[in-house]
């Protein structure tokens, strides 16, 4: 409009009829503007003719009442939100928005989550350590509490809250899976984000779910916890279904959780609180210390502070997260590690392969009480059996040769997303696994 103006200016000589014809567009473009406003605000109307010259002239509106009405029909101004006056002192230190709950998103993000805890008057511990070889979890409020610190904490990462609880609950840092998953390609986040909306949609519209314990499945999905209803489940033992009803759940847990049970003393044991599906209580079995390398104080200390070493890969942990969604509807659920045991005395100790087993456990309604996840010594041409049914075809190979450094570092994620051929192809291909799972139903 400028330029069209001063190319007419070229054609008028006198600079005095150029600013009368420019004036004059501006007062009709004023004009429109004003009426299209009070249009919009229903104000009085008001003239926009030029001012006569008489000096007696007197206004056609009241100012005041027009600035009154502009300010009853405007919204208020949104208020910002409250500072924190007590966030934690790595927020303040490092300038980031605490969320003002011990302990706070940001120090789960960052790895921090101890101090971030200790400098509390009022929270707990995760855990309260009573014996040697068990543990018990903080009470319901604590847990609500920490349950949503994590939440805030992944959305603000970007990961799926269901990838993180299960393992976080074992005692693995938040911050160390953070680092894992929010790396992940989005083919495989977008899947695995659509088969686990598929689990919770089917485990919360069971037709036999009681009514009240619906409302604790559809809150704890929320929260990660992926737990089904035992009688929609396949029944392995009618008569182990009837002793249940003889017995207590807590005889039952202490009748499951011990090594005469299991005929080895490898295994770790969950009870779950039926009412809330909020963990109560840890406990280890015998030679679970000698399996990990650590003693077993030392075990449920690092398991309250959510400090156990992470002594698998990040791909093994991937494909765990995998089985377990992708078998979220059975009693029993498989895998495979192989674990880098640490020596007794800090020294570098071995690899041993392992067969994990998660072991669901119902009451007599259905409603889950507990689980158990036991550790059984197998051969690496099994583990490797088991790995190949997770890798394209072209990548299905004998058993590696390579130190237990390069196979930790070949199969971190970063290491595997930097791979634009080998490390990108295996993460499409789990992607694709999972999405025919989702779609299909076939098992990997």
């Amino acid at each position: 409009m400028i330029r069209s103006n001063l190319e007419e200016k070229r054609d008028i000589k006198d600079d005095d009829d150029w600013c009368l014809m420019m004036a004059e567009q501006l007062s009709a473009l004023n004009s429109a503007t004003a009426q299209s406003l009070e249009r919009s605000l229903h104000l009085p109307a008001v003239s926009h003719s030029p001012p006569s010259c008489s000096l007696d002239c007197e206004p056609l509106v009241d100012p005041n009442v027009a600035v009154d009405a502009l300010a009853v029909r405007l919204e208020p101004r949104r208020k910002r939100s409250k500072y924190i006056t007590n966030s934690c002192s790595e927020c303040r230190q490092k300038k980031r928005k605490c969320s003002n709950v011990r302990p706070c998103a940001m120090c789960i993000v960052a790895g921090t989550s101890a101090q971030c805890l200790a400098e509390s008057d009022t929270s707990t511990l995760y855990a309260q350590i009573c014996d040697p070889k068990e543990t018990w979890f903080q009470s319901v409020e604590d847990q609500e509490i920490s349950l949503e610190s994590l939440r805030h904490a992944c959305l603000q990462v970007g990961v799926n809250i269901t990838i993180v609880r299960a393992l976080w609950e074992l005692g693995l840092s938040a911050s160390t899976l953070f680092r894992a998953f929010k790396i992940l390609p989005l083919d495989l986040k977008t899947s695995m984000d659509e088969g686990i909306d598929r689990v919770k949609h089917i485990m919360s519209d069971k037709s036999k779910v009681l009514p009240d314990y619906k409302a604790v499945l559809c809150r704890q999905h929320a929260y990660g916890r992926l737990s089904n209803y035992g009688q929609n489940l396949p029944s392995d033992d009618v008569g182990l279904a009837v002793a249940k009803q003889e017995r207590g759940v807590v005889e039952e847990f202490e009748r499951v959780a011990c090594n005469e049970y299991w005929g080895h003393g490898r295994w770790l044991s969950v009870e779950i609180n039926r009412e809330n599906l909020l963990s109560k209580r840890l406990k280890l079995g015998d030679e679970i210390a000698e399996l990990l390398g650590y003693h077993h104080t030392e075990i449920l200390c690092r398991h309250s502070n959510r400090d156990m070493p992470l002594q698998v890969s990040e791909y093994e942990i991937l494909v765990t997260v995998i089985s377990l969604l992708c078998q979220a509807f059975h009693r029993e659920v498989t895998w495979y590690w192989r674990m880098m045991r640490r020596a007794r005395g800090g020294s570098e100790g071995g690899v041993t392969h392992l067969k994990c087993t998660l072991h669901k456990m119902f009451d007599d309604q259905g409603r889950q009480y507990g689980y158990t996840i036991t550790f059984d010594v197998t051969s690496l041409e099994e583990y490797e059996q088991f790995k190949n049914r997770y890798l394209p075809p072209g990548m299905r190979a004998n058993p590696s040769d390579k130190s237990r450094d390069e196979q930790m570092t070949e199969e971190s994620l970063m290491y595997l997303r930097k791979s634009r051929t080998a490390g990108a192809e295996k993460l499409s291909y789990l992607a694709r696994l999972v999405r025919r799972w989702t779609t299909e139903g076939i098992m990997p």
